[in-house]
């Protein structure tokens, strides 16, 4: 990976990260994190506005000693973060994450997993690569592959690859348990 930050690459990664926290935390509760935090509703919304989040990138990538830096842009903070995952039980925006960095994650099954939940993770599995084919043969039907189309047909791929290592995971728990 190289160390040159692509700003543009940045801003749409973390667009997407920050509209899908929003909606995590939304879908749970404002009032409720921001008790968590001990702040007020109005401040995580500050903190996950897009407009903050552009203002605060533009501040960072045009940053000059003449300018200096705007005087306060709220900053969503990991630990923040971290905890609106908890409590919104929605790890959405950490797979985002991970797949900027072209990585993948995955929720490793907890033990004691039962022949229908190991059906349930191939049904699962089955459905995501079936996606990812389908998807992959519509974009390629014209011969060209569109920026658009390889974003979400990448998406489509980190699915199937999570999917898989779920099942990989409960592999890997049955063979620790077995020595």
């Amino acid at each position: 990976m190289s160390d040159t930050i692509e700003y543009e690459r940045l801003t749409e990664a973390l667009i997407e990260i920050w509209t899908i926290y929003q909606g995590a935390i939304t879908r749970h509760g404002v009032k409720d994190i921001a008790h968590e935090l001990k702040k007020s509703d109005k401040t995580i919304y500050a903190e996950v506005s897009l407009s903050n989040l552009h203002t605060y990138i533009e501040s960072i990538r045009n940053y000059s000693e003449h300018i200096g830096k705007p005087g306060y842009n709220p900053k969503l903070g990991l630990v923040d973060f971290i905890i609106g995952m908890i409590k919104s039980k929605d790890v959405a925006p950490l797979v985002a994450v991970a797949s900027f960095f072209k990585m993948a994650c995955f929720k490793v099954p907890e033990k004691g997993l039962d022949k229908e939940d190991v059906l349930q993770l191939l049904q699962n599995m089955n459905k995501e690569y079936t996606e990812g084919v389908n998807a992959t043969l519509e974009a390629v039907k014209d011969n060209t592959v569109s920026r658009d189309e390889a974003r979400d047909n990448r998406k489509e791929c980190m699915d199937i690859v999570n999917a898989a290592s779920r099942l990989m995971a409960f592999y890997d728990a049955v063979l620790d348990d077995n020595q």
